[in-house]
């Protein structure tokens, strides 16, 4: 193996040893169920590990595995084809004091479920995995433009939904 590729492989394994809350709360976004989410971290690392080769430089570690991460889990819903709501006793520990925190983070959490899957992965990657529009472009392999786009209509539409939500009210 070359110096490059065990380079590489190493900062892929780092990346995921770093990074396995992010990881996991992207799945869990998704997906919506503790094991699903677990499911889709382990078959996402395992797709990561097999090609790694791929990748042609340490910096395009982090959008890559994000990549792979989100078509895991965009394939899992297609597979599935079910609608996910997330019960109560569905939400993991962790999830549940987060949301408990904050009245406001749970009307956001159901303004987000709103959007369009690709309009929510925008606002997740940017926002709550603080990616830059740069990496979120080679992630979804779409122009730049397009990014920037999605990202404000979709904070356009959270903004409108969050003002018809429970906020809207106390004002």
């Amino acid at each position: 193996m070359s110096t490059l590729k065990t380079q590489i492989y190493t900062a892929l394994i780092e990346f995921i040893e770093k990074n396995q809350d992010s990881i996991y709360r992207i799945a869990y976004s998704y997906v919506k169920s503790q094991d699903t989410a677990l499911d889709m971290v382990q078959e996402s690392i395992y797709k990561a590990i097999k090609a790694y080769d791929k990748i042609q430089e340490e910096s395009g570690v982090k959008p890559w595995f994000y990549k792979i991460l989100v078509n895991t889990c965009m394939d899992e819903l297609r597979r599935t084809k079910r609608i996910i709501t997330t019960a109560p006793e569905e939400i993991p520990e962790e999830v549940e004091d987060i949301l408990s925190m904050k009245a406001d983070y749970m009307v956001l959490h159901k303004a987000l479920e709103e959007l369009d899957p690709e309009t929510k992965t925008v606002i997740v990657l940017r926002y709550f995995e603080d990616m830059k529009l740069t990496e979120i472009a080679r992630v979804l392999e779409e122009n730049i433009n397009s990014v920037k786009s999605r990202l404000y209509r979709g904070l356009r539409s959270l903004k409108i939904q969050m003002k018809e939500g429970e906020f809207g009210d106390a004002e």
